[in-house]
C-alpha cells in the first residue's frame, strides 16, 4: 500500500479511473476537458503506477491503466499509515521522557 500521501490531482484521477475501471491517458485529458496538460497527467499517472495504486499494461505505444486497489482498500491503508506514524511518535515521545 502506498504511504506516501495523494494530491488532489492524484485523488481526482484516481477516481476517474474508478469510476471507469481502465483509461489511457487520453481518456483522463478528455475527462477532465483538456483542462489539465496531457504531460501532467501522463506524470501522474505513471506517479499512481509507482506508489501500486494502479496497475498498467501495454497497448500499441501507449499504457492503458487499471486500479490496484479499490476506494476502501486505500482508505483502510490510510488509516493503518496514519494509526502507525502515530504509534511511532509516541514511541519517539516516550523514549525521551523516560530514557533507557
Amino acid at each position: 500500500m502506498a504511504s506516501e500521501s495523494l494530491g488532489k490531482l492524484e485523488q481526482d484521477v484516481l477516481r476517474e479511473i474508478w469510476r471507469r475501471d481502465e483509461v489511457s491517458v487520453r481518456d483522463i485529458y478528455l475527462a477532465f476537458g483538456e483542462r489539465v496538460a496531457y504531460t501532467t497527467l501522463m506524470t501522474t499517472l505513471d506517479r499512481l503506477y509507482k506508489k501500486k495504486l494502479l496497475t498498467r499494461r501495454k497497448d500499441g505505444r501507449a499504457f492503458v491503466y487499471l486500479p490496484a486497489v479499490s476506494p476502501d482498500e486505500l482508505e483502510q491503508g490510510i488509516r493503518k499509515t496514519l494509526l502507525m506514524d502515530c504509534w511511532v511518535t509516541a514511541q519517539t515521545q516516550y523514549s525521551r521522557c523516560w530514557p533507557a
